[in-house]
């Protein structure tokens, strides 16, 4: 009987150690237990204002919509330019792979 308090207090020292150290790994991992925020993505995109076409990239976060958190215009074009489908489709292009390699990099 002398033998087994000792030993339930030992088991409960160890337990609450076993807690802490858990705890502090965590949070030094960065795991919180807060929900992580959704990552970011790049996308091409483009929209015209005022008679001009800006094809960008743009960093956005979640779906349905999406909110624009940065955005890099690749090229703008004038709404009436003669060659302006051969423009869009390259400037696209261009968007599409920058979006492309941007996400690979972060």
């Amino acid at each position: 009987m002398r033998l087994l308090l000792p030993l339930v207090l030992l088991g409960g020292l160890l337990v609450v150690g076993m807690l802490v150290v858990t705890a502090l790994r965590d949070t030094l991992a960065g795991r919180t237990g807060t929900p992580a925020l959704p990552a970011a993505r790049w996308v091409a995109a483009h929209h015209s204002v005022d008679g001009v076409t800006r094809v960008a990239v743009q960093r956005v976060v979640g779906e349905h919509p999406a909110r624009v958190v940065e955005e890099r215009v690749i090229r703008r074009i004038a709404d009436d330019a003669a060659d302006y489908d051969l423009q869009i489709m390259e400037a696209m292009a261009l968007a599409r792979e920058r979006a492309s390699v941007l996400d690979s990099v972060e």
